[in-house]
């Protein structure tokens, strides 16, 4: 039986811990005539205007004409496009508390927009609510000041988790844009047989625990105690059911979290490694640098300087 026809039984509590974010939606020329890249985590979505886009993988090719839609699969793929095409772009995640990808899709989805209209209404609405809000070209980055902003290539895309905001409703405009237009991609990916991914044991504490780490602040020590009291569990008990729920334990669903919100920071911002050893619970920004390489194999500064690149 299709992973979609099999029964996921959550309370709307649990459904909540789906996490859901636009990364970036533009409507412009792409950037990169051909790219190789290996895509796991998170989900794209092009919508050919202009040219042509060539798609291949280990398993097949496909090419994308105007007027049509392409859901980039997981893995691997190579895109081709002749200079100049013209895409509508969608970066974004859907995900389980864990990282892994609510939806899962190891092909090629293609199809004519024609099908579904309201997939690219909608990705216009997006993208033009982008442009009004945060101008053309990503140059404002999260701490960074007009004026002391370096300057910088233009580019078609804006990445909106470094983007700042004053206005809640905004982001409540763009959210309810993006989520009526999830809905539609989560509908052509269920037609067409992808299978969402699920819990494996049964068991809503791991589901539980994932969502305390992920609400707990970062500037705090790992909250194990609120951990016992929020699933009943002893240590070695949590620790079994979370392996064999998200494959890893709570400890390092934790430091994933950091690592995370880390190189965020550093990829995007200007903010003093002293400030985000604080904001994460490090004693010390030498202690943060220590932990940091031996996450990564590299340092702090290295991550900073090829985001600069």
């Amino acid at each position: 039986m299709p992973a979609a026809e099999v029964p996921l039984l959550l309370p709307m509590h649990e459904w909540s811990c789906l996490r859901t974010e636009l990364v970036w939606v533009y409507d412009a020329p792409i950037p990169s005539p051909v790219m190789t890249a290996v895509r796991n985590r998170g989900h794209f979505a092009w919508f050919v205007r202009s040219g042509c886009v060539r798609l291949t993988t280990a398993a097949e090719q496909a090419e994308i004409t105007p007027g049509m839609w392409c859901f980039l699969p997981e893995g691997e793929c190579r895109s081709e496009c002749p200079p100049g095409t013209h895409i509508v772009s969608l970066h974004f995640v859907h995900e389980w508390p864990s990282g892994v990808n609510f939806v899962s899709s190891d092909r090629i989805i293609a199809f004519p927009g024609a099908e579904h209209p309201e997939l690219e209404r909608g990705a216009v609405r997006m993208d033009r609510l982008v442009r009004q809000h945060f101008g053309k070209g990503g140059a404002h980055r999260q701490g960074r000041s007009p004026a002391a902003a370096r300057p910088e290539a233009p580019r078609p895309y804006h990445r909106l988790q470094a983007q700042q905001l004053t206005d809640p409703r905004i982001f409540l405009r763009l959210q309810a844009l993006f989520l009526t237009w999830l809905g539609g991609w989560l509908e052509v990916h269920l037609r067409r047989g992808s299978g969402w991914t699920r819990l494996r044991s049964g068991d809503d504490r791991p589901l539980r625990a994932a969502r305390l780490l992920n609400e707990a602040p970062l500037s705090e020590p790992f909250p194990r105690n609120n951990l016992h009291q929020a699933t009943g569990l002893s240590d070695v008990h949590l620790n079994r059911l979370f392996v064999q729920e998200f494959a890893m334990s709570p400890r390092r669903y934790w430091d994933l979290r950091r690592l995370r919100q880390s190189q965020q920071w550093l990829e995007t911002s200007l903010m003093p490694v002293k400030e985000m050893a604080y904001r994460l619970g490090f004693l010390s920004d030498s202690h943060f640098a220590t932990w940091f390489r031996r996450q990564t194999g590299r340092r702090p500064a290295e991550i900073r300087e090829g985001a600069a690149k």
